[in-house]
């Protein structure tokens, strides 16, 4: 066989190429006849077996790196010469230098350069020689590297190259093995100002993987050198190595894992949906810290509790603060979110059939709120202090002290202040005149009087957020006509939310008033009487997404509603008495405007249903906790074929119910988490028709039958999964059920529920789906009951991810380390789920 494989190798030839964003490694391999005979002789008198001992080389964890050598700039003698495998070239003296793909020897064995011969036919003068570096990856090295775990899998018998616009040398090099291999002789203290960045720019070509030893590693450079003896270099960076080594678009992620080990007790991580980078209390667990996603952030938060505020300023020394200055200047922090949650990893994003828009929730602290001590800001340079653009405050009290006497010196755009313990609003809203450009201003939980309002209604805001906001019961604010054209704000307004407030009617109608408002959130608003209340004008609207969940009737909103507006997504949750929303129904401007409508948590009628007929532009609509459990009376309308997205979740469907789901016969994304489905259900909803169009199914909280299961797997095109599963049958056999359906060859999201426990064969038996991008496990904890060979998982997409929350956090050494091996080439991370974010978002 192997002769058989050599022979076809005579006549062929192959280039390969491959290039990520850290590095660049070519392999071309071309034989002569002559060269192939040759070979083949020296094959039949080596042996078989030593070959393909040969050709496995790198599986042993050995690398082989291609370096420059400084020693040889001005001549290289001809012992190493004769050496040398591997060389850089260029065609011409204008190009860069690029590995060289030809053979190589020397004219009459006379080891020189002139007598350098290339069969690309290219110059000596343009070739320059690369030192062969070897190192034992696999055992010596402490930290991982996700671009030499995927090069030492390919198995390939070239050297890895960096980029050679990177000029890595030997020397250098070596030291940095020495750091990264803990090499007892080789101390930190050694790294100066020069090799400290250019560490960190291997470090950023090479993607290293979170672990302790990585931490250790930024932990001795933090010690040792950031406040060492060359703390003054590195901060001032005469050469501007930051600059020249590293984009500008991914800058922060090389330094952000300094927070992590800046002190004992904090540790660090960035949450990409949110751009936050989030200190906390550290903890045992192993998580994914997400640096990697720092890339064109337009906006870098820095967030942190307001315990663990406490405990980094307790054990601050003045030459850690100064350090902590040059962070927050060199990740280019632009603001502070400061509450009493701790945001312990970066929870994975799976995607919603139906939320467009889904604002964050915040509950309010049942114990008072913590003053945030004034050291904290006062400490902060005033480059620093010049950079704040965000500023948000939640279950804590501000340091209105400091903020009134440097909120000028800033340049706050953005600024909220939610279940702050003040009783005075007045100190808040004081902030807005002196505040540059005021772009976002968000209050909940407050009383207001009318300096209070004026303040708001003569500033520039384009984002009001007043939730749970009522006037003092001793204001009475009435507008003066005259002066309504002064207001700013309604020449400004674009984003409006006073849900849960209770405002008089001309204010709110003063908010309403602007013509340039995209998103209105009205949630369970109520009004207070207002002798001045005039009529709406008939400004046309084009709003993005219009709410009015648990709507209380009120001849403002009525008349809002059926004026001249238009509503991409409307909002119509949990009202009391639906037929005071019935003429929202009528609006001939929302019939041919509104595209996603969300009726949940309403007692619908079928006449009510057959009501949502009448938005014929409609794509997605959400009836979760809403569907009548008959469907006597329903008329066949064209949103049966219009309709997406449909959401039906947490709903009884029997057999009479059931066919309002079966007339969608063009839907891609279904949710029916959380449903009560009678026998056979499932298999008559998902028709052919809708088993070809499905991308994306929820069917979470539902106990599955197998059969019902395999269902499931015919579905040719779904790229979002989300089930659960009981303790009938492990995750194995749902595994397989996958693997030999249609649904294995597009499946790239899957999030997958069990009450019960995962082993490792469950997570193994996911190895096989390729084209996974991301998987979300949620189980009991993790056991060893392994029977299957370990593999490492290779996946097609370099940025899969997969997180393991975990009800009961218990995962020992010995099974961290098998994830290790798994997930050598992709990210992975344990999280408790009690330290789950307590802000999430979706989208779909």
């Amino acid at each position: 066989m192997y002769f058989l494989l050599f022979l076809k190798s005579i006549h062929s030839s192959y280039k390969y190429y491959d290039r990520n964003i850290n590095g660049v490694e070519y392999m071309r391999k071309s034989r002569s006849l002559k060269e192939s005979w040759v070979g083949l002789l020296y094959l039949i008198g080596l042996g078989f077996l030593d070959i393909v001992n040969c050709a496995s080389k790198s599986k042993n964890g050995n690398i082989i790196f291609g370096l420059l050598d400084l020693n040889w700039e001005t001549g290289i003698p001809k012992s190493e010469l004769s050496k040398v495998k591997y060389w850089l070239s260029r065609s011409s003296e204008s190009e860069q230098l690029g590995f060289c793909s030809g053979k190589h020897g020397f004219k009459f064995n006379n080891v020189s350069m002139p007598n350098l011969v290339c069969s690309l036919k290219i110059s000596y003068r343009n070739h320059k020689p690369l030192r062969s570096f070897e190192v034992n990856y696999k055992e010596d090295w402490k930290v991982q590297f996700r671009v030499l775990n995927r090069f030492l899998l390919k198995d390939l018998d070239k050297p890895f190259l960096f980029n050679i616009s990177m000029d890595v040398n030997c020397q250098e090099f070596e030291m940095f093995v020495k750091s990264v291999t803990f090499d007892p002789s080789f101390a930190v203290l050694n790294i100066g100002y020069d090799l400290f960045y250019r560490f960190l720019r291997l470090f950023d070509a090479l993607d290293p993987i979170s672990s302790i030893n990585l931490s250790k590693f930024y932990s001795d450079l933090l010690r040792k050198c950031l406040m060492g003896i060359s703390f003054i270099n590195i901060m001032a960076d005469p050469e501007h190595y930051m600059v020249r080594y590293f984009e500008d678009r991914n800058r922060s992620r090389s330094f952000m894992p300094f927070f992590s080990v800046i002190s004992d007790s904090i540790d660090a991580c960035f949450n990409p949906e949110t751009s936050y980078l989030s200190l906390f209390k550290r903890t045992k667990h192993s998580t994914d810290q997400c640096f990697r996603y720092a890339i064109n952030v337009s906006r870098l938060i820095l967030k942190i509790s307001i315990s663990s505020l406490e405990l980094l300023l307790s054990g601050f020394k003045a030459n850690e603060w100064s350090v902590f200055n040059w962070l927050l200047s060199v990740t280019k922090i632009s603001g502070f979110c400061i509450d009493d949650t701790e945001v312990t990893c970066s929870e994975m994003k799976i995607p919603g059939v139906c939320d467009i828009l889904n604002p964050e929730t915040t509950i309010r602290s049942a114990v008072p709120s913590k003053t945030i001590p004034l050291g904290f800001f006062s400490f902060l340079a005033d480059t620093n202090v010049k950079s704040i653009q965000y500023l948000k405050f939640v279950n804590v009290v501000p340091p209105f002290d400091y903020l009134d006497q440097n909120i000028n010196k800033a340049s706050v755009s953005y600024f909220e202040v939610t279940y702050c313990s003040i009783e005075e609003c007045n100190r808040i809203t004081a902030l807005l005149q002196k505040m540059w450009e005021p772009n976002a201003f968000k209050l909940t939980g407050y009383k207001m009087n009318s300096d209070d309002i004026n303040r708001i209604l003569y500033s520039n805001i384009k984002i009001l957020v007043l939730k749970e906001c009522t006037l003092d019961v001793d204001t009475d604010w009435k507008p003066i006509r005259d002066r309504r054209g002064e207001f700013k704000l309604i020449g400004s307004l674009k984003q409006l939310n006073i849900s849960s407030s209770i405002f008089p009617v001309c204010l709110v109608q003063l908010f309403l008033m602007s013509a340039k408002l995209e998103n209105i959130y009205l949630n369970s608003l109520k009004f207070t009487a207002c002798l001045s209340f005039d009529p709406f004008s008939n400004t046309k609207r084009n709003l993005d997404c219009l709410e009015a969940d648990e709507y209380i009737p009120n001849e403002c909103l009525n008349t809002f509603f059926t004026g001249e507006i238009s509503v991409n997504s409307l909002y119509l949750r949990g009202t009391a008495d639906f037929e005071s929303v019935r003429f929202i129904f009528e609006s001939v401007n929302l019939h041919k405007s509104v595209k996603y409508l969300n009726l949940s948590k309403n007692s619908l009628t079928v006449e009510h249903l057959n009501l949502i007929a009448n938005f014929y532009c409609l794509k997605r609509l959400s009836l979760s906790r809403s569907l009548p459990s008959s469907m006597e009376g329903l008329i066949h309308s064209k949103i049966f074929e219009n309709i997406t997205h449909l959401d039906i979740s947490h709903n009884d469907i029997f057999s009479q119910n059931s066919v309002y789901i079966i007339w969608f016969t063009n839907l891609k994304a279904l949710d029916m988490s959380s449903v009560r489905i009678g026998c056979y259900i499932l298999s008559s909803i998902l028709s052919e028709k809708l088993k070809n169009s499905l991308s994306y199914l929820d069917i979470s909280g539902v106990d599955l039958s197998l059969a019902d299961f395999k269902c499931i797997s015919d579905c040719r095109n779904l790229r979002n999964l989300i089930f659960s599963y009981g303790n009938s049958c492990p995750l194995t056999t749902y595994s397989d059920v996958l693997k030999t359906a249609y649904v294995r060859e597009k499946l790239s999201i899957l999030r997958i529920e069990t009450t019960g426990d995962i082993d490792i064969d469950d997570v193994l038996s996911l190895a096989d789906f390729a084209d996974l991008s991301g998987v979300k496990i949620t189980c009991r904890t993790i056991i060893n009951e392994r029977k299957r060979e370990l593999v490492v998982f290779n996946f097609k997409n370099p940025e899969f991810r997969i997180q393991f929350v975990l009800k009961i956090y218990f995962v020992d050494k010995f099974i961290e380390e098998i994830f290790n091996n798994l997930f050598k080439l992709c990210y992975y991370s344990f999280t408790y789920e009690k330290f789950l974010p307590c802000i999430n978002f979706s989208d779909y």
